[in-house]
């Protein structure tokens, strides 16, 4: 859909923004984000969820460049509840 996008939009392509919200960051899914979303972590792993970011902090680096790279990602959108778990990926992302 990203490449869809960029497409259709031709020359201004550059100035388009293509942002990802990640539900969860970890192996766990707190009770108010299921709530929330309707799913439990086990579908969310199932379905190979984009909302979903899972691993080591390493891991979660490489698969956050792989769909940058796959998808046009510009920036991610993380709760604020999931901070811990996110900043050991934002150093390992610095300068990338």
């Amino acid at each position: 859909m990203a490449t869809q996008l960029r497409d259709a939009a031709g020359d201004r392509a550059d100035r388009i923004e293509i942002a990802m919200n990640l539900f969860a960051v970890g192996d766990e899914l707190p009770p108010w984000t299921q709530r929330f979303i309707g799913v439990d972590h086990a579908t969310l792993v199932a379905h190979d969820s984009q909302t979903l970011l899972r691993g080591t902090p390493a891991e979660m680096a490489d698969e956050l460049q792989r769909r940058r790279d796959a998808y046009g990602v510009s920036y991610v959108s993380v709760n604020g509840a999931f901070s811990a778990q996110f900043t050991p990926v934002v150093e390992l992302l610095a300068g990338r």
